[in-house]
């Protein structure tokens, strides 16, 4: 992911560092549908989601002044959203369980790829949106320092190196955070025995 910004992106933040707040609205208009997704698919309900993405948009109007020129705002934005989901789950910590929400915003196709082998059924559309929904649940339970990295990497489609510059960690540990992930989440589809013929949905 190149470091780069769009000459309007940059002139909304000059606008707003001369003091008109108009222009930071516009931007915030621009980037609420990705910041609301990720925000969602981190937490997994959408009360909280909306909260963390205001707090984000908050931060990053307070932060403006450090915004750097030259990396894309965007991605500046998803770390300041991704630390207030941090915060937010800080505060949840003693939360075993974080309920699931449906979303029309949610891309429930991106679940497939942590589904293991065999546990997807091809054609019946009922039980694959079941299979779908418990695996937003599975994920919801993960610790966040592997959750985050899962969501960027599976249902925002970023490779490694990008999810390692948005958290500022090696690759290496991308890597091992993700494959963690995967295997705490193929162990709880095993412990319940998922699979097509299981009726575990």
């Amino acid at each position: 992911m190149e470091p780069s910004e769009t000459p309007d992106d940059l002139t909304l933040i000059r606008e707003t560092l001369d003091g008109n707040k108009e222009s930071f609205g516009l931007l915030v208009e621009k980037y609420k549908n990705p910041i609301y997704n990720l925000c969602y698919r981190i937490m997994n309900n959408r009360p909280d989601a909306e909260d963390i993405a205001q707090d984000a948009f908050l931060r990053a109007y307070s932060k403006l002044k450090d915004f750097k020129v030259g990396f894309k705002f965007l991605n500046w934005l998803y770390s300041i959203a991704v630390n207030s989901a941090r915060d937010a789950l800080r505060k949840k910590r003693r939360t075993n369980f974080i309920p699931l929400d449906s979303s029309p915003d949610a891309d429930q196709r991106s679940a497939e790829g942590l589904v293991p082998n065999g546990a997807m059924p091809p054609d019946r559309t009922l039980e694959r949106k079941k299979i779908k929904e418990l695996v937003f649940r599975l994920v919801a339970e993960l610790p966040a320092k592997y959750r985050v990295p899962l969501v960027f990497k599976y249902f925002e489609g970023w490779a490694c190196e990008d999810i390692s510059g948005l958290l500022h960690m090696p690759v290496g540990t991308v890597k091992i955070h993700l494959h963690r992930a995967r295997a705490m989440l193929y162990k709880k589809f095993k412990k319940m025995k998922l699979s097509p013929e299981s009726g575990v949905y």
